[in-house]
């Protein structure tokens, strides 16, 4: 599903409703659990509330002291954050970060809500990370930057190609023409008043149609008892 394996870690957050919607986003994703690097907390009502349905993720949550022990079953860390400088770790592109992170087991650690990442911690990142945003707001609420972050690492799973999926493209190609034939049988290649708005709009059904091979073959069927029909009725007009 995602390019590496992403552990969340929360460098001293403010906001305990953000810590309860990563923790629902961490149950959304099967992710490891969360880890805040800062000083340990209570969970309270609001992170129990933001984190509706997903409660034994805070119990999960993992509290390190140390930026070494919160990383050091890492193979990368990449921190997030807009202000750049030399005494940060090097600022890479989004486009540039599923090779880096391809396969590897890896932290993205996103900062406080009003201060961001602390600067000791972002000189021992990897890399860093600028979502650079397209609009006049630059900064993000937290739970929604880890929401963003995950879906930009998301990999689309590639279709299969079969050589029976192939043959019912085939055969539904062949369905649309010979639909088209039918409904000129009906009378309704102008539907309306516009040719051929029928077959338009039975295309448009089977597209957004997942039709499995009985399906076109049951549709033949019925297509097939039109046909035989109006044959029928030609045959005893003469």
């Amino acid at each position: 599903m995602f390019a590496g394996i992403p552990i969340i870690i929360l460098n001293e957050p403010k906001y305990m409703g953000n810590v309860g919607m990563i923790c629902r986003l961490i149950a959304n994703f099967s992710l490891e659990p969360l880890r805040i690097l800062g000083k340990p907390f209570e969970k309270n009502l609001e992170m129990e509330w933001m984190a509706h349905g997903a409660k034994e993720e805070l119990e999960k949550i993992q509290f390190f002291t140390n930026y070494w022990e919160c990383t050091k079953d890492l193979e990368l860390v990449i921190g997030t954050g807009t202000v750049h400088g030399r005494d940060r770790a090097q600022f890479i592109r989004f486009v540039n970060l599923k090779e880096k992170i391809q396969n590897k087991r890896f932290g993205i650690v996103f900062g406080r809500e009003d201060t961001g990442i602390q600067k000791s911690v972002s000189e021992l990142c990897d890399f860093m990370l600028d979502f650079q945003l397209q609009g006049d707001q630059k900064s993000m609420n937290l739970a929604q930057a880890v929401a963003y972050f995950l879906g930009c690492i998301t990999q689309e799973t590639p279709q299969v190609v079969t050589e029976s999926s192939q043959k019912l493209e085939v055969e539904k190609k062949y369905f649309l023409s010979y639909a088209q034939k039918v409904f000129g049988i009906l009378g309704m290649n102008h539907f309306h008043g516009s040719e051929n708005l029928a077959v338009k709009r039975f295309k448009k059904t089977l597209r957004f149609s997942e039709l499995s091979q009985r399906d076109i073959n049951f549709l033949f069927k019925i297509f097939r008892a039109i046909e035989s029909l109006s044959i029928s009725k030609q045959n005893n007009e003469k």
